[in-house]
Order: C-alpha cells, then structure tokens, then sequence
C-alpha cells in the first residue's frame, strides 16, 4: 500500500472545507471569489501530484473502472435518489416519481456542472459530480498520452477554453482538456520537487502577488460554468492561489492538533463531496431549518465520516476478508 502524503491530505481537507463553504455563501460575494478562484483547479493539481503513469494499458483501464465504480456509480444512484427525495420533500414541478427518475437519468447523461440551454433544448445539471467525471476521464487522457506531455496539455487547455467559451460539451468534454493541464503541473511539481523546495519561497511570494492582484481585479476562474475572464491569465491565477494553499497545508503539517483534523478530512474528501452534493442537491437541510454554515459544514464531516467507517466495517465482514481470517488464524 501506497503511504499517503501528508500535507497533500491537509490541502484536500482545507479544500473540501473551502468547496462547501464557496456553496453555501452568497453569489458574488468576496468569500465565494476567493474560494472558486482556485479551489476545483488544486483539487487536480493534487490529483496530478499522486498520478502514476503506467505503460501497462489494461492496468490503465483497469485503475479507471474501479474509479467508476468506487466513485462515479455512488454519485450517479445519489442522483437518482436524490432527485426522488426533492419529489417528497418539495414536489418540485410537481413531476411524478416516474418523471423524476427520468429527469435524473437526463441529469446523468448531460454529466455538466450547470444547466444549459442549446437551440431551445435545457440541459439540466449533473452538480457537483460534473468534477468526478472530469477527473477520472482526464486522468484516463493523461495515462493514454504518458509522461512530459506538458506542451500537448497547454495545446488542449487552449482548445477547451476556446470551445468552452463557444459551447459546453456533454460530459464536459471542454473542460477535461483543461483539467489535463493542472494534472501535468500538479504531476510537475513531483517531478521537479528538488527545484521546488529549493525556491518554495519564491513561489510562495510571486503566487501571492499574482493571486492577490487577480481577485483585487474581480476576476477568477470558475470551471463549472466555462468562466475565463482573461484566459491563460485566469490559469495562472488558479495555479498561484493553489502554490499558496499547498504552502500553507506544508506549514500546518509542521504542527500537530490542526494537522490531524485536516488530515483526516482530507483522506475521506471525495465522501464528503458526495454527502454535500446529496445534501446540496435535495436541500434537506433547508427543510429541516438547518441555516448555519459551520453546523452544516460539520454534519456533512461528521456523516462521511460515519459512511467511511460503515465501509470499513463491511469490508472487514465481507466474505473474502472472513475466509483469509477463518485460513490463517
């Protein structure tokens, strides 16, 4: 087994934290700016960062089934769900429950993050598993293409913006060759560690200034909805303010309380994404008078962290596991 890194599990758990947060604030505010200028962009910078390239094509196709099952398949039934539950709980357009299990299979096949409307037809959106998709279909790109293809990933950044800001693609075809970018820089950072650490203060210093005077300007990258307001520039903002988090998560791991807690959210931040996407979808916690963003922040942990340890136990007490206890005891 693999050791996980702990600063990178520290800069998922801030980044986790920071994705409900930007949700649940007001549209437009200063907070939600600050969030959404680098949070989606990290989340593939770190994923970018473990990636291993394999030359071995079937064990490629292989590591990407099992993301689909382990993450896309959970997200995809949640959808389904939940879109029943809106039924229940606000009968919303008063759709029957057969005409809502539909709408969550339409939901499913536009995969976006957005509604959209195209030639008079409305896409509804996908939410937040717009980014699971994206992900592991990107990652699947970047493991089919290899390693050092950093000049092909500028080329397809600057294709998925141009046609980004033309047309969303279903399954966010447009923004998987922009994810396949921060991938390689993410994958970079690794490669080149030695020089990293070497000038980390460098980094840390121009990253706050170009973050800095980016956001004083009121402009920011939001992926979901294809938002670029000055192109190359905007990814270099997101990348900037991505330097500055991983800093940060570097600093706390020096100490130990905070480092722990974070850490610990950060291992688990894909459940947490999917406890929020339920929550947020359905607005469960605004039938039930539930306003408080730290409350719900804390409820949305505290429940992935229940599901995590409910996995652990089923897999503890799954027929495989009992044989080989049952074999060697």
């Amino acid at each position: 087994m693999n050791k996980r890194i702990e600063w990178i599990d520290v800069a998922k758990g801030i980044t986790i934290i920071l994705v409900m947060i930007g949700h649940y604030v007001s549209y437009g505010s200063q907070i939600r700016n600050f969030i959404f200028a680098f949070h989606m962009p990290l989340f593939f910078i770190l994923s970018g960062y473990t990636f291993k390239f394999l030359d071995d094509k079937k064990e490629i196709l292989k590591k990407t089934k099992k993301e689909l099952i382990r993450f896309l398949l959970p997200a995809f039934l949640l959808t389904i769900i939940g879109q029943i539950t809106i039924k229940l709980l606000w009968n919303w357009h008063n759709l029957s429950y057969k005409a809502s299990f539909f709408l969550a299979l339409k939901r499913i096949a536009w995969g976006n993050g957005v509604d959209y409307d195209w030639k008079g037809i409305h896409f509804y959106a996908l939410g937040m598993p717009w980014f699971l998709i994206t992900l592991i279909v990107a990652k699947l790109v970047c493991g089919y293409l290899g390693k050092d293809k950093l000049k092909l990933a500028f080329i397809l950044m600057f294709f998925g913006v141009f046609i980004g800001n033309q047309i969303q693609l279903i399954w966010n075809l447009d923004l998987i060759m922009v994810s396949i970018l921060y991938i390689y820089i993410g994958n970079l950072l690794k490669e080149k560690k030695g020089i990293y650490e070497k000038h980390d203060k460098l980094f840390l210093i121009s990253s706050i200034l170009i973050f800095s005077y980016m956001l004083s300007q009121g402009k920011y990258i939001e992926m979901a909805t294809r938002s670029y307001p000055d192109g190359i520039l905007s990814i270099i903002e997101s990348v900037a303010g991505s330097v500055i988090v991983i800093e940060c998560s570097k600093y706390i791991c020096l100490t130990t309380k905070l480092k722990k807690i974070l850490k610990k959210v950060g291992e688990i931040s894909l459940i947490i994404l999917l406890v929020h996407y339920f929550e947020f979808f359905t607005g469960i916690y605004v039938f039930f008078s539930l306003d408080k963003i730290i409350i719900k922040v804390i409820l949305n942990i505290l429940i992935a962290f229940l599901i995590r340890k409910v996995i652990v136990w089923l897999k503890f007490l799954s027929p495989n596991n009992l044989e080989k206890r049952i074999r060697y005891k």
